[in-house]
């Protein structure tokens, strides 16, 4: 269950083993969340909404791939859970919603509530990981933060599922 795919997963990934080194030294316990949104967590998601009301943003791959999202409130719940649980201590738990969405559920959901078509073209991951780079390069070029990166893609694109069912039994979650 821990694999990274990405820098970003990567550098996670390594977090939790350096704190795990310290469990005997300072009591810890590690919360992995999910895709966050909510407020302040619109970096991706604004553009890839922006993107579906203009009517140009294909699914990427099949779009039966699950995305895990969780609210930001949500992930606060989990922490304050376990920071009051002393069962919590030197254990590691998901922070995710009950139900996971695939890409296709999230795109058509968020076209029918902005009342536009929804995404009638699917465009290959290694192709939308391709395109997102040169998008990133010449961003980056212009001096302006990226739009896109393949790390966005892959966010969007893999198909992620995590169990709560340690949360909710050990944290009440």
């Amino acid at each position: 269950e821990r694999n990274a795919s990405t820098p970003y997963g990567r550098t996670k990934l390594e977090a939790e083993k350096i704190v795990e080194a310290f469990y005997e030294t300072i009591p810890a316990t590690i919360i992995r969340p999910g895709v966050v949104y909510g407020k302040e967590f619109d970096e991706v998601y604004f553009q890839i909404i922006k993107l579906l009301e203009k009517g140009r943003m294909p699914i990427i791959g099949s779009g039966r791939n699950r995305i895990p999202f969780v609210h930001v409130d949500d992930v606060i719940q989990a922490m304050m859970l376990a920071s009051v649980k002393k069962e919590a201590v030197e254990n590691a738990f998901n922070a995710c919603g009950k139900d996971a969405l695939t890409q296709r559920q999230v795109f058509l959901l968020v076209c029918e509530n902005l009342k536009v078509r929804k995404p009638r073209v699917r465009l290959p991951v290694f192709a939308a990981k391709g395109l997102a780079g040169l998008i990133e390069m010449a961003d980056s070029l212009r001096g302006k933060k990226p739009r896109v990166t393949p790390e966005y893609i892959d966010i969007i694109s893999r198909d992620r599922l995590f169990s709560i069912k340690k949360a909710q039994k050990v944290l009440g979650y």
